[in-house]
């Protein structure tokens, strides 16, 4: 009798034990990140990595990457990444919305005169201006189109969270 309680016992333990969620692995910091940029007019896409903290200026827009992670080697790969994307408005357009000043933002990355000269004509030809806000917030390299950045002109997601070695 008292061996079969017993048994009983230790079965139902090693029930609860097999049936306990075994404890997740910690996500691995990021200290870099590689988004993909897609001009929806010219077809252009252009693949940029930056550090975290740092922007990225592709055409009018400005992106800001202020965290990422990436799931460790044992698990499913995915990649999220907290995002802050800008759009430059000349000041005639502005209407209601409040700009933020160029020299309230990062300095841009990726954004060069020699292999982006569209890009550096059309900015000076818009003059004097603000960025507006168009995106902030998680970004996932699996679901780009679960919170996408909604822009007639630029497609920005993020593809894979650098981690160190």
């Amino acid at each position: 009798m008292a061996i079969a309680s017993r048994l009983r016992v230790w079965g139902f333990a090693a029930v609860l034990l097999a049936l306990a969620p075994l404890q997740a692995a910690s996500a691995i910091e990021g200290v870099g990140i590689r988004l993909n940029g897609l001009d929806k007019i010219t077809g252009k896409v252009k693949v940029q990595e930056l550090a975290i903290g740092t922007a990225w200026q592709f055409g009018r827009l400005r992106a800001v990457v202020m965290f990422c992670d990436r799931t460790p080697p044992t698990e499913v790969p995915e990649s999220s990444a907290y995002v802050h994307i800008l759009e430059y408005v000349p000041t005639g357009k502005l209407g209601n919305e409040q700009g933020i000043a160029e020299e309230d933002l990062p300095a841009a990355q990726g954004f060069d005169a020699q292999s982006d000269p569209v890009s550096l004509a059309f900015l000076e030809e818009l003059g004097s201006g603000a960025y507006i806000e168009r995106f902030q917030g998680w970004m996932l390299a699996s679901s780009p189109a679960l919170n996408p950045l909604d822009h007639p002109l630029y497609d920005v997601w993020v593809l894979e969270c650098i981690v160190p070695k």
